[in-house]
C-alpha cells in the first residue's frame, strides 16, 4: 500500500496466506521509507509469533504515535 504496488500478486487468498506464512524472505521495504517506518514494518513482519510485536506494542511504536499526533493536529486545525 505504501508504494501503490502489490508486494505479492496471487490469484487467491489461500496462495497469499501460504506465501506470507511460509516464505523465508520478507517483502522488500522501499529505500525511501523513513527509518522509523522501516523499524515498524520489520517488527510487523517477524515470522516467529513469540518475538513478533503484539498489536498493543505496535500501537505504542513511534511510527504510529507520530501518525496519531499528526492526525490530531490536522483535526484541530
Amino acid at each position: 500500500m505504501m508504494t501503490g504496488d502489490r508486494i505479492w500478486i496471487h490469484c487467491d487468498t489461500e496462495d497469499l496466506q501460504e506465501k506470507i506464512m511460509n516464505d523465508e524472505v520478507n517483502p522488500e521495504i522501499p529505500s525511501n521509507v523513513s527509518e522509523v517506518a522501516r523499524d515498524f514494518f520489520c517488527k510487523c513482519l517477524i515470522k516467529d509469533p513469540v518475538t513478533r510485536w503484539t498489536s498493543d506494542q505496535l500501537l505504542e511504536h513511534p511510527f504510529i504515535q507520530q501518525a496519531s499526533c499528526t492526525r490530531c493536529l490536522k483535526l484541530k486545525g
